[in-house]
């Protein structure tokens, strides 16, 4: 279907479109991978993914170095109600490879980074990745985690 076409039914004020035109485009179900880059979406999942790597100890620096941002966009992350696609689709990628590793610890400062971060998620009351059946799903709870008076998916007050 031409841009045009979905432009022309969902200009304002029109009433009435073709009865296939509106099968069509009913028919598209969103998704990461089919949503521009430039997109907002609900935060929910992003931050999630990021809280549960954070969890497993990988740190907000560590992160944010991977997803090659700055450490206090991370942060914003973690406050966001809504993010980009391109933002999504990096956290989703990074945590594919990441949510079943541990994070470096031979090193005494990063034994040291792991256990702050580990602590801080803790009093935040995150969950682990494996804790979700769908992490993505606002209306989702996390499965053997004590349920807080607080939401566990609402933004962080203050992040690592």
């Amino acid at each position: 279907m031409a841009p045009s076409t979905v432009e022309a039914a969902a200009k304002k004020g029109r009433v009435r479109i073709r009865a296939r035109v509106a099968k069509k485009i009913l028919a598209v179900h969103p998704t990461l991978d089919n949503l521009p880059d430039w997109a907002r979406i609900d935060a929910t999942g992003t931050r999630r993914r990021l809280q549960a790597l954070m969890v497993a100890g990988w740190s907000a620096q560590v992160l944010a170095s991977r997803l090659e941002m700055d450490r206090n966009t991370i942060r914003k992350i973690l406050l966001a109600d809504v993010v980009r696609v391109s933002t999504a689709r990096a956290v989703r990628n990074l945590f594919r490879v990441m949510w079943n590793r541990q994070p470096p610890s031979e090193l005494r400062y990063e034994r040291a980074s792991v256990t702050r971060t580990r602590a801080y998620a803790a009093r935040q009351g995150w969950a682990p990745a494996a804790a979700w059946d769908d992490i993505d799903n606002p209306k989702c709870r996390p499965k053997g985690v004590p349920r807080r008076e607080t939401p566990l998916d609402t933004p962080a007050q203050t992040a690592a």
